[in-house]
């Protein structure tokens, strides 16, 4: 038996999406389109810096919604690592046979560092708590062509350690997983996170802001640190990330 099993959990095109109600995410966001569009940013980012990591004895779950379901299993994302996941993934826990589950959360758009699922592995064999998170992130913004240090009041990059006799009951799955994150203490190293600012960000929808705009990109660089401008740096910033330089795109619309 596995003592622990290591699992990375994507969010993609779920039904509920935090701090947006259902009604309003369908309304303002919510489209095929918009699925596909996240769905591509996955494959050509996400993916890539999953796929690179220095310890890769876990695996993905790529969480997908129902209403667009057939674009999400149409879509061919060249690696048979991802396991598309349906119901949050009720049936996938019950066939799970390990001590615990090691569960770290990343959204569609997201890189992580290569070293990340190492530095969890470590802290899941030396440690006993039983969650931990990554507050102090780099955001690179992919319209405007920079990069900066960003820290998260809450953090969701978090992963959570859970016994069987949780993970195989799915109420109890959702109560610690899915939702129980805000209390986690910072334990993750600085900058294993980047989170990818684009036009298919949950998060303008939410506040109305275009972040493609001038004046989006002077608000941002006057109240962020360590500011990373030119394709070059952001290049050498991305290489431990695994996203080669034809993926580093000119400032422009994606």
């Amino acid at each position: 038996m596995i003592k622990t099993q290591f699992i990375i959990h994507c969010w993609l095109d779920v039904e509920k999406i935090l701090g947006v109600s259902k009604k309003s995410f369908a309304i303002k966001l919510r489209s095929g389109a918009w699925t596909k569009r996240r769905i591509r940013i996955f494959k050509n980012y996400t993916l890539r810096s999953l796929l690179n990591q220095s310890f890769d004895d876990f695996r993905i779950f790529l969480f997908c919604g129902s209403r667009f379901r057939t674009i999400s299993e149409g879509f061919d994302l060249g690696s048979d690592r991802v396991e598309k996941i349906y119901d949050y993934g009720r049936d996938v826990y019950q066939k799970i046979e390990a001590d615990h589950v090691s569960i770290m959360r990343i959204d569609s758009d997201d890189l992580f560092h290569r070293n990340m699922m190492e530095e969890i592995r470590k802290l899941v064999l030396a440690d006993d708590r039983k969650v931990f998170s990554s507050r102090k992130v780099i955001q690179w913004n992919i319209l405007q062509n920079f990069m900066s240090d960003f820290i998260l009041p809450v953090s969701p990059f978090t992963n959570h350690v859970l016994p069987k006799a949780i993970y195989k009951d799915f109420g109890l799955l959702q109560k610690h997983q899915f939702g129980g994150y805000r209390s986690a203490p910072e334990l993750l190293p600085k900058h294993h996170v980047c989170i990818i600012r684009h036009r298919a960000n949950v998060t303008w929808g939410r506040i109305g802001k275009d972040p493609g705009s001038e004046r989006y990109r002077r608000e941002e660089m006057a109240k962020r640190n360590n500011i990373i401008l030119g394709r070059s740096a952001i290049i050498k910033r991305l290489k431990p990330f695994g996203i080669p330089a034809d993926y580093i795109p000119k400032r422009g619309n994606k």
